[in-house]
């Protein structure tokens, strides 16, 4: 299997405003061994952008350049996490079977590579869809500030604040917590709530089925199950690393996004592929500040030129390597 190279929705846009070869393209992703990857979300966002002519250009460019599969949702990599019993690394798992199963993933695989076929939309649907995550982005600032002030009268009884101090007894953990982990504690169990327990996605098949096998309706309920079965969701996995990216966001002075919680879904894949190209300066402060080794695969945009320069050249000296050893073991026969 080809490496994965992830595009974020910036990533993408870049990409095809600057190359505009796609023989070219293709030769360097079967030189360098790589493919280009998009995702549910990746679409989601190309199907929100306000220029119908944009979207099919981005589209368009996409169907011949990037792989027919779209790697699976944040949905169905969280609920397969929590599968697997939230295990320390779960890589492995997620290359073994890489590829969505939503609808989503389904019609685009029928119409890669078709230049006359185009993304089936509600429009209508697809606004309302988005409209409450935008909302919670753009929101989710004052109320993780209000959640994490203890001079703030409802600071104990917030139920946020209750499920982190559960979760951390369930974990047999007392320690004290410094005012950054604690907030990203409570952004992961925030994004919990709304992404797995209530179903944050266009698409939320494998958010309805994983409930489905528990036999829980109620998105309360829901919570305290995740709570008392996988208490460790909060601390570890892919939904932190959502709730790091979050943090980093909102430490920023633009951070009142309507699309941070859609950079914070990008974000799982600086895991779960070999690299995330971008050119989100939020992305760049994540790599930069966050002390954690899964956002060193972060490229962005600008480094690129320099990347490929280097990959060629290494491909080219390993390629001069083997023929000088292939030239030395016929003369020594």
């Amino acid at each position: 299997m080809r490496s994965i190279f992830y595009l974020d929705t910036s990533g993408l846009n870049f990409l095809a405003d600057n190359i505009k070869d796609f023989d070219f393209l293709s030769a360097m992703k079967e030189y360098l061994g790589f493919e280009l990857f998009l995702s549910p979300i990746s679409l989601w966002e190309i199907l929100l952008n306000s220029s119908p002519e944009r979207q099919d250009y981005l589209i368009y460019w996409a169907q011949f350049n990037c792989s027919n599969k779209l790697l699976k949702s944040p949905s169905e990599i969280i609920t397969q996490y929590l599968k697997l019993g939230c295990p320390e690394k779960d890589r492995r798992f997620f290359f073994e079977s890489p590829y969505s199963n939503l609808e989503m993933g389904v019609t685009w695989e029928n119409i890669h590579g078709k230049i006359d076929s185009n993304i089936p939309m509600d429009e209508g649907d697809i606004k309302e869809r988005t409209a409450g995550m935008r909302e919670l982005s753009k929101r989710l600032k004052g109320i993780v500030s209000d959640m994490s002030n203890e001079s703030h009268e409802n600071y104990e009884n917030d139920p946020f604040h209750k499920s982190m101090i559960q979760v951390l007894k369930n974990l047999d953990r007392c320690d004290t917590l410094d005012i950054k982990t604690e907030r990203t504690y409570k952004i992961a169990l925030i994004f919990t709530f709304f992404i797995v327990c209530i179903g944050f996605e266009l698409q939320n098949s494998a958010v309805r089925n994983f409930w489905s096998e528990e036999g829980i309706d109620d998105p309360f309920e829901r919570l305290d199950f995740i709570i008392e079965h996988y208490p460790t969701l909060m601390v570890r996995g892919p939904v932190l690393e959502m709730a790091i990216m979050a943090e980093t966001q909102l430490q920023m002075e633009n951070s009142k996004s309507r699309g941070l919680l859609h950079d914070c879904m990008h974000a799982i894949y600086c895991y779960y592929a070999d690299n995330l190209l971008t050119s989100d300066s939020h992305f760049e402060t994540l790599r930069d500040n966050a002390a954690h080794p899964v956002f060193d695969r972060i490229i962005m945009t600008s480094q690129l030129n320099k990347i490929w320069e280097t990959a060629i050249e290494s491909k080219s000296k390993k390629s001069e390597s083997f023929n000088q050893r292939g030239q030395s073991r016929m003369a020594l026969s």
